[in-house]
């Protein structure tokens, strides 16, 4: 009785060995035959679909808010500091007719960035690699863009002002 029960657990195993090799994508199985012999059979190729998926990064494009009536209001970080020239933390660019100001900003990644045109003629702000491209943006109006993604990005504007976005 006992050397069946071990025969059997045996023959079990074999099983689950070949299956598994079968699910592996083993390349033959094994098969014993009644005379003793064994015999290989090539395993059937088959392409099993991915289980992964990828999902592409939705890059939002950007809108422009029209210019208020009257003066331009220059925007401001809080509400007595300017916007820098050079280098800024916060949301808020300006495109004077000197170029961008801050041309490098340190940004909120999922808050929106803001290009207020200051220039004296119309604009656009293209973010360099990115499918981020403003409409026209006339004196006055902004253009807003809210990132997505953390990392030091390049951006310039039609009239070939150049700068840079670090967003953390």
């Amino acid at each position: 009785m006992r050397a069946r029960s071990e025969r059997g657990r045996l023959g079990v195993l074999a099983v689950g060995v070949a299956v598994m090799s079968a699910l592996i994508g083993g390349c033959a199985t094994t098969s014993d035959h009644s005379d003793g012999s064994r015999a290989s059979t090539p395993s059937p190729t088959t392409s099993r679909p991915s289980t992964t998926t990828l999902t592409p990064t939705t890059v939002d494009p950007g809108h422009l808010v029209p210019a208020a009536p009257g003066p331009t209001t220059l925007p401001t970080e809080d509400p007595v500091t300017p916007v820098r020239q050079d280098f800024d933390t916060g949301q808020q660019v300006v495109i004077a007719k000197s170029g961008f100001e801050p041309k490098r900003l340190s940004a909120s990644i999922g808050e929106p960035v803001v290009w207020t045109n200051d220039s004296g003629v119309t604009q656009t702000v293209t973010v360099v690699g990115l499918s981020v491209h403003s409409p026209l943006i006339p004196l006055g109006a902004q253009f807003v863009w809210t990132p997505n993604f953390g990392g030091s990005i390049a951006y310039r504007s039609g009239s070939g002002f150049q700068a840079l976005l670090i967003l953390q």
